[in-house]
């Protein structure tokens, strides 16, 4: 018992400093046990195969394996304004990895193939907005939801050079996608379309209530978003150098990379601001 005790006190702590350390805004630090422990350190080290997704030139040191990783992220989110002081909903997120390495015994040349989760982060809330109220005037609570997340899978070589250096590359595709649903707010200048002759909904709500507008600083919609998603490519360049038995010397660089989300669909409910003009409340000025 005592055993199992330490061992999850040990898990526990663990647990706790990855969901605090795991990432660098959306993304990842490390992608395995092993990287995580060094701080997520890739580059100069050849004793993991999920170390190719940064460093491919690693392949020319590495045995013929295959392993996965599995991580849990879960944000601890607050968020606070002059309406609200709340912690999001706990959401559990899951990324795993998998990677083959092929060595050759009798070539200087070496494969590897991988499936990467890259990153993501996602946030829960139920919220005031200003807008948002019953006839009495309460507030009602608001769903305040996003999702973003994306993944890279793709191959890997390397070259040999001699005993002691070795320089890879890799080319992986990216997959990316995200939801959101909340309260959205823009200035009043984004509004198309004609409210009266010579004058557009924009201007009607933007302008200053002595000039005949409603003196609407921002409008807000509530947004509904989903399904989008879209494909980038990213490249990857390393190299490795054997300086002793204990010592490696790791380089690389990894290109720019963007996503073109795009697909899905997206509505946007304006019914609770124009009810606010209509009932000359103006709750969002």
């Amino acid at each position: 018992m005592k055993k199992i005790s330490v061992v999850l006190v040990l898990v526990s702590v663990l647990l706790m400093i990855s969901q605090s350390f795991s990432t660098n805004g959306t993304y990842l630090n490390g992608f395995s046990a092993i990287s995580i422990g060094r701080g997520g350190l890739s580059y100069g080290f050849y004793d993991s195969p999920i170390l190719i997704m940064r460093d491919p030139a690693a392949i020319s040191f590495m045995p013929t394996s295959l392993e996965g990783n599995f991580s849990l992220l879960i944000p601890g989110l607050h968020f606070k304004n002059a309406l609200n002081d709340k912690e999001g909903e706990t959401k559990y997120f899951p990324m795993g990895d998998l990677v083959f390495v092929n060595r050759y015994q009798d070539s200087n040349w070496n494969w590897g193939f991988g499936v990467f989760t890259q990153g993501g982060m996602g946030a829960d809330f139920k919220l005031k907005n200003s807008l948002f109220r019953d006839q009495n005037g309460n507030y009602i609570l608001q769903d305040y939801h996003s999702k973003f997340g994306v993944i890279e899978a793709g191959p890997s070589i390397s070259f040999k050079g001699g005993e002691n250096i070795s320089i890879g590359a890799s080319v992986h595709l990216l997959y990316g996608q995200m939801e959101m649903k909340m309260p959205y707010s823009l200035s009043p200048s984004v509004m198309m379309g004609v409210a009266m002759p010579g004058l557009t909904f924009g201007q009607l709500f933007g302008s200053p209530m002595s000039q005949g507008g409603l003196g609407y600083t921002e409008v807000t919609a509530y947004a509904d978003m989903r399904d989008v998603n879209g494909f980038g490519v990213s490249g990857t360049v390393s190299a490795q150098y054997k300086v002793s038995g204990r010592v490696t010397v790791g380089a690389g660089f990894t290109s720019n990379s963007s996503l073109k989300l795009r697909d899905g669909t997206a509505t946007m409910d304006m019914t609770a601001q124009f009810n606010d003009a209509a009932d000359g409340n103006n709750q969002s000025r």
